[in-house]
């Protein structure tokens, strides 16, 4: 039985186990169509494998450098971002502070504005109570009932 086009590739980038690389050697020996199939597909893929491209040392130099300084150049721009972000937390973070800060005032204003209400409340209740008292009191004195 002939080899598939994929095993003849996984052959030729050597992606199968040593048990299968074994078997499509002793294959391609006994088997001229898979082997014909297999120069062909080698052909192709080694036509795509990549040639070395020689650069000289003073360009590689001045490549290297060229990357340090973007690197370089983002890592400032990271920075000022950071120092601006945190800028802007620290100026989040005093004002939820201070706005808390306020509601408390404010509750505590209103509680001691209640509390003081009901103490005022009372006091003109118990005025009140006097005043009716004492007046009840002045209906029964007559002029006839003071001492001689």
């Amino acid at each position: 039985m002939c080899l598939s086009k994929k095993e003849l590739i996984l052959f030729f980038y050597k992606e199968v186990d040593e048990e299968k690389l074994a078997y499509y050697k002793r294959h391609l020996k006994s088997c001229k169509k898979c082997l014909k199939r297999f120069k062909e597909i080698e052909e192709v893929l080694c036509s795509f494998k990549k040639e070395e491209i020689l650069i000289p040392e003073e360009e590689k130099e001045e490549l290297i450098r060229n990357v340090l300084s973007k690197i370089e150049a983002s890592s400032e721009r990271i920075k000022i971002f950071d120092k601006i972000f945190n800028k802007i937390k620290e100026k989040f973070i005093f004002l939820a502070r201070l706005s808390l800060a306020g509601v408390a005032v404010l509750l505590f204003v209103f509680f001691f504005w209640q509390v003081k209400k009901e103490s005022w409340n009372k006091e003109l209740s118990i005025l009140e109570t006097e005043m009716i008292l004492s007046s009840k009191e002045l209906d029964k004195i007559t002029v006839f009932d003071e001492e001689d």
